[in-house]
């Protein structure tokens, strides 16, 4: 779980730093969801296993929420 925190925090780091969020959780999101969630994408999608860790990381977290762009 720390891995996957640690992951996540860095991409939203970058987001902020280049003004555009790799993913949006609700504000009630926990590191534990996150960790189901990326744990559940890697299970679901086992032909992706042999891309880096990370990479399975931000994918799960941008699938599970989505931003939507405000127009």
């Amino acid at each position: 779980m720390a891995y996957v925190t640690g992951v996540g925090d860095g991409a939203d780091m970058m987001g902020e730093r280049f003004h555009e969020p790799p993913y949006c959780p609700g504000p009630d999101v926990e590191n534990g969801q996150k960790y189901r969630v990326v744990v559940k994408y890697i299970k679901d999608h086992p032909e992706r296993t042999d891309l880096e860790t990370r990479v399975l990381i931000v994918d799960a977290l941008r699938t599970a929420f989505p931003c939507h762009a405000i127009k």
